[in-house]
Order: structure tokens, then sequence, then C-alpha cells
């Protein structure tokens, strides 16, 4: 899929080129911020082909990245994100890989 198709998965990036001053600070422009990466639109349009195809894919690649920069408070903000999705297979699927 391309990176700019996955915007529709996206709950606080929306194509912007800077993180919205409301997010700043918060959960919000955390996840802003990776999910900005993941769409790629800030390297190259989100022309690229990405591996990613599903919905639970892309918020697993969140979950990690988050997990990644934020190694002790992750998991608050993968529950704050994953509040934003009514699918409940994915939210399971995060909950046991993350063991939260």
């Amino acid at each position: 899929m391309l990176g700019k198709d996955l915007l529709n998965f996206c709950k606080f990036y929306k194509g912007e080129k800077e993180c919205p001053k409301e997010y700043e600070g918060k959960m919000e422009g955390e996840l802003w911020f990776s999910e900005s990466i993941v769409c790629g639109l800030s390297n190259d349009g989100g022309n690229s082909e990405t591996d990613i195809n599903t919905e639970t894919e892309f918020v697993s690649f969140i979950a990690a990245h988050v997990g990644t920069w934020d190694p002790y408070g992750y998991r608050d903000t993968i529950k704050f994100y994953l509040e934003r999705f009514d699918n409940q297979a994915l939210k399971e699927h995060i909950i046991r890989a993350y063991e939260m």
C-alpha cells in the first residue's frame, strides 16, 4: 500500500507539514509524529510502497515506534491510541502483543 493511502488509518496525522500546535507536548503529538513517519508524506509525498496493508499492521507499527522512543511510558500512549479504534480484534491483538 502506498504511504499516502495509509492516511485512512490515521487518527491524528492528516498530511500536515508540522504538528498542530494543540498536539504539542501531548500524547496526540507523539502519535501524530509516529503516523507521519509511517505515511512517509514528509519524505516523498507518500508515493513509496510500504509493507503495511491492514489497519492492524498500521497500528502495530505505530505501537512499535512509540515503544522505541518512549520505553517506559509507551503503554499509556498505546492505550490512549487504541481508544480511537472500533476494531476489537485489533485492540486485542495489540494488547496481547505488548502484554498490556
